[in-house]
């Protein structure tokens, strides 16, 4: 919800809302207006700059409670929330099963967009201790299980140890995120030794640091 409670303008600002069939709808508001929409899931801002002196707004984030329309209507919204959360993905409209980030609403246009940049589905940034596959890399499945002997070996057989400590799975980790997020602290200092950068972020790094996966 956004709620206007004061402004000095020369013209009126409007909010430029698109909704869910991708229609673009102008909202002028005065003070002492509330405008709700699902800020979440839909397209919006302002497209031209504030011509006066101020403009003061408050913005409230909520989530609705009971069944939402869009969801298994036998599971009730507190059980969606934990399931959602536990996966570190939130909001009403959010799909929970790792192909669409939180962000995209499914059925949207922008749905179809993303998927065209992005086949291959949503990483997460952040992400838990993990079951590490049979496919993984070795230094990937040292790290996570917190192998610090079979780690330094792997790491001394390369000519170029890179090839272990830099080296990115599938999902884009490396093997410090892997030692970081399962609370390996001796991992993480044998891969720091050799090179780690301790400040490496996952998902093409936009996504986590190590430190923030130890704190998770």
């Amino acid at each position: 919800a956004m709620v206007n409670f004061a402004q000095d303008v020369d013209e009126d600002w409007p909010v430029e809302v698109y909704d869910h069939k991708g229609d673009a709808h102008n909202v002028t508001m005065a003070p002492g207006d509330m405008l709700l929409f699902e800020s979440h899931s839909i397209l919006h801002g302002r497209p031209f700059p504030l011509k006066g002196r101020y403009y003061a707004m408050i913005f409230i984030h909520f989530e609705p409670t009971g069944r939402h329309h869009a969801e298994n209507p036998a599971e009730n919204m507190d059980k969606q929330y934990k399931k959602v959360t536990d996966k570190r993905a939130g909001g009403q409209s959010a799909t929970d099963d790792g192909i669409l980030p939180p962000y995209i609403q499914r059925e949207s246009p922008e749905e179809e967009h993303w998927l065209k940049i992005h086949p291959e589905g949503w990483i997460s940034s952040v992400t838990s201790p993990r079951k590490i596959s049979a496919t993984s890399p070795a230094g990937h499945k040292a790290a996570a299980t917190g192998d610090v002997e079979k780690l330094s070996w792997a790491i001394s057989q390369e000519v170029d140890k890179k090839q272990i400590v830099d080296k990115r799975d599938e999902t884009g980790l490396q093997p410090i995120h892997e030692g970081a997020s399962s609370g390996h602290k001796e991992v993480v200092e044998v891969l720091v030794d050799n090179g780690a950068d301790i400040n490496a972020r996952t998902n093409g790094g936009w996504g986590a640091t190590p430190l923030y996966l130890a704190l998770q």
